[in-house]
């Protein structure tokens, strides 16, 4: 009864990992997209500055065009480095992503360093730039992500001490 129970219990988590990184996944293709799209037009930066404007003209003291407003009129710098973030960002987790879904036992250890790295950069943006509550759930999910990573590591480590 119990190992029923266990089998159970680890078929959810791995669903839970499957959706998670299938998630981190798509996700990573939208920063690749989008990333691009910031290296080569200025469609997004002309669209946020529409939407605030319009929002500003409605209403000048509503929250969403006030906490906007820094966008308004981003500089050509920002939006190159944005673009190459959400560009290398994406294109690092779409690789690693791939490993995981192929199972791939370099993938497990590179993917916690590297979204580690990720959780670091991010908290270090939040402390000492931002203060965006978005960085902070970022940084839940990938840290939750991490777990569940690790978690379906040991079970492939587990897995292959069986099978030799």
């Amino acid at each position: 009864m119990k190992e029923v129970m266990r089998e159970k219990t680890e078929r959810g988590i791995h669903d839970v990992y499957l959706i998670t990184i299938a998630g981190k996944g798509l996700f990573a293709l939208l920063e690749v997209v989008l990333g691009a799209i910031f290296l080569f037009t200025n469609s997004i930066t002309d669209l946020i500055i529409q939407l605030i404007d319009n929002e500003v003209i409605e209403d000048p003291t509503d929250f969403f065009s006030g906490h906007l407003q820094p966008l308004l009129h981003p500089t050509p710098e920002a939006q190159t480095f944005a673009g190459f973030y959400l560009l290398g960002h994406g294109v690092v987790k779409v690789f690693l992503i791939l490993g995981l879904l192929r199972n791939k036992m370099w993938a497990y250890p590179a993917s916690i360093s590297v979204f580690s790295l990720f959780i670091m950069y991010q908290l270090f943006r939040y402390f000492f730039r931002t203060h965006s509550v978005w960085l902070l759930v970022i940084t839940v999910l990938d840290v939750i992500a991490i777990l569940l990573i690790y978690h379906e590591y040991r079970q492939a480590l587990l897995k292959e001490d069986v099978v030799a």
